[in-house]
């Protein structure tokens, strides 16, 4: 299994679990499904209720996006003025990784990075076409999870920043 771990913080965003895909050279987009818990934190049947096996079932159960659980990733939220000077600060701190551990790559990752936050970021932002999440210990300088519903999708992906994260093989 591979890891995906913020940059900044060391902490986990997502694995490779979960269908994935590169989108625009810039971002990896996981596929999450909303799975239930029972309240030890265990994954359930999701399909109970329909097989009528609900008796005796322990009554607390949670409905939870499976990447935002198992990553223990922390909701948070943003406006276009409070997002701006993250995402600055943030691209800055990939370009400083990036000249020191793959400097062939810091050119495109502005040109795309610059694109995709514009396109594609920005006018999600301030609706509620899109949701913020944090690692774990919620540092503020830290790589992000942008999730969203995609047009008539039940479940959400997740973008995260390609070279906001390093890969760890477990």
């Amino acid at each position: 299994m591979i890891i995906y771990k913020d940059i900044v913080t060391g902490e986990e965003l997502a694995s490779d679990s979960y269908p994935m895909k590169v989108v625009d050279d810039i971002v990896y987009e996981f596929q999450a499904k909303t799975i239930t818990i029972d309240d030890s934190g265990i994954q359930i049947a999701s399909n109970a209720d329909e097989e009528g096996a609900d008796e005796g079932v322990n009554d607390e159960v949670l409905r939870v996006i499976n990447i935002v659980h198992s990553h223990r990733l922390q909701q948070t939220s943003y406006d276009k003025k409070s997002f701006m000077p993250y995402i600055k600060n943030f691209m800055k701190k990939v370009k400083t990784h990036l000249e020191a551990t793959n400097p062939s790559r810091v050119d495109a990752f502005m040109k795309n990075a610059q694109a995709f936050v514009s396109q594609k970021l920005l006018p999600k932002i301030g609706s509620d076409d899109i949701t913020f999440y944090t690692t774990e210990n919620m540092d503020p300088g830290g790589s992000m999870a942008y999730s969203f519903y995609p047009e008539g999708a039940v479940d959400p992906v997740f973008w995260i920043f390609i070279d906001g994260v390093k890969s760890e093989k477990f």
